[in-house]
């Protein structure tokens, strides 16, 4: 679910940037998308309580990122994590510190966008990094829940 509630904070953070402000017909493209009320209301909720919703210009620097930083993600992952990084959901020390964790950690091949929204997720829901470590994002279909 929060997959989806990200989604939804990128799709009005980026209508924000581009229209200064929310109208019903966005909250009606939403649920034309697929996405629930609830869903909804805890991505307004949470944009609320970050003020990203803002429309104050942020003076932020931009993170450049070197060949070998890039390197660690798939094209598609490298585009929304600037993408991320451009809308104010994450900031340059995050982006330090999602680095720092793909260097440190077990991954064998280049981060995709469904892991890096694992990990953006738990930085910007404030989810503990060790919920998702490769190990646990993703079931191999055998596993039961007691």
């Amino acid at each position: 679910m929060s997959e989806r509630i990200l989604q939804i904070i990128v799709f009005v953070v980026k209508e924000l940037h581009s229209n200064d402000k929310l109208t019903e017909s966005h909250i009606k493209s939403l649920h034309k998308l697929g996405y629930t009320d609830v869903e909804i209301s805890t991505a307004l909720s949470w944009l609320v309580d970050r003020e990203i919703a803002s429309t104050e210009e942020d003076t932020q620097s931009f993170r450049m990122l070197n060949e070998m930083e890039k390197d660690l993600f798939t094209t598609e992952a490298l585009g929304d994590l600037l993408q991320y990084q451009a809308l104010g959901l994450i900031s340059n020390d995050q982006i330090d510190f999602i680095i720092d964790r793909i260097l440190t950690s077990d991954f064998e091949s280049k981060i995709d966008r469904n892991v890096l929204g694992y990990i953006v997720m738990a930085l910007v829901f404030k989810s503990p990094w060790e919920n998702i470590l490769p190990s646990k994002i993703l079931l191999n279909g055998n596993e039961t829940i007691h």
